[in-house]
């Protein structure tokens, strides 16, 4: 499995409409993030604070949007065959991952390298069943979409129901509120704060600045994710990955690496937020709405489970 570390690096510069940041615990992230006015590097990703993390929804949330919106769609297919295989897999990476610009902070270098114990930020959820489809009767890809063959007749639920309009997604998209306002408008002013980001000139002086110090250290490297990848990926930690991530977590201290990237994201979010303040704002309130209504179903569903465990 891919660490949370990697995944981070991965997904960087990739958005969804869903997608969120890291934990909101401020309303001031410019007060928050001590280290950009102090000059002390962050000593792990929790100190990290962004001014979109109050808009967009951070790891656990978006773990519980998927984990309710599959559910649905899976107690929806089993209404109308038993027999059917259908997977919905949901990525769950927020799309300004607190992992984004690779290693930070000293506390796990020595330990862990570039690995991470915590893969929670690329979890997906799935639920599958057994491959088999009677002839004649709608695939579940059918049940899911509810675009049937022509000719076939809308199947009914054992009560009588009829495969809803949309589907099975449909249905579940349905039950969590439906359309989240201005996704499309968010989608697009992430991916072009990712890419002002990285393109900004600050960027490639911080990234000159570290390429100078691993070089000094004898590490050749000519990005800072570049061992992030190379040696993140592998199975088990080495005592080489170990001498690497050690000096990058020092050059990325002495350089303020993670700092200056953190301080200019954190500048192009405030001006996407002065520009498009209302847009955000509903965004906002959609996604809020959605998360409550997912979590009132994975509330009843742990209860029934409860209920149905305390009968037998």
């Amino acid at each position: 499995m891919r660490t949370a570390l990697l995944a981070g690096v991965v997904a960087a510069g990739l958005a969804a409409a869903g997608c969120g940041g890291a934990d909101r615990t401020a309303s001031d992230p410019a007060a928050e993030n001590g280290a950009l006015l102090s000059g002390a590097p962050f000593a792990d990703v929790s100190e990290i604070v962004l001014p979109l993390d109050d808009y967009l929804l951070n790891g656990a949330e978006l773990r519980a949007v998927a984990r309710a919106r599959t559910g649905l769609v899976d107690e929806c297919v089993l209404r109308f065959t038993q027999e059917s295989y259908v997977e919905v897999a949901v990525g769950v990476t927020p799309a300004f991952s607190p992992y984004r610009f690779g290693l930070v902070g000293t506390t796990s270098a020595a330990r862990w390298g570039y690995h991470d114990p915590d893969d929670e930020l690329s979890e997906s959820f799935a639920r599958a069943h057994p491959v088999r489809t009677p002839p004649g009767t709608p695939t579940a890809a059918h049940l899911l979409d509810g675009r049937l063959p022509i000719g076939s007749e809308r199947p009914l639920d054992p009560g009588g129901k009829t495969l809803p309009k949309d589907g099975c997604v449909g249905d579940a998209e349905a039950f969590l509120g439906g359309p989240v306002a201005e996704s499309g408008f968010v989608s697009r002013a992430v991916t072009e704060i990712e890419e002002a980001e990285r393109t900004d000139p600050r960027v490639q002086d911080a990234i000159s600045d570290w390429v100078a110090c691993m070089t000094d250290t004898g590490h050749d490297y000519a990005n800072p994710l570049d061992p992030v990848v190379e040696l993140g990926g592998a199975a088990a930690i080495t005592p080489e990955e170990r001498a690497v991530a050690i000096a990058d977590a020092a050059c990325r201290a002495s350089t303020s690496y993670v700092e200056r990237r953190v301080a200019i994201l954190a500048e192009l979010q405030e001006r996407s937020l002065a520009a498009d303040q209302g847009r955000w704002d509903a965004y906002r309130a959609d996604q809020q709405d959605r998360l409550h209504k997912a979590r009132g179903y994975l509330d009843l569903v742990a209860a029934s489970g409860e209920a149905e465990e305390a009968a037998s």
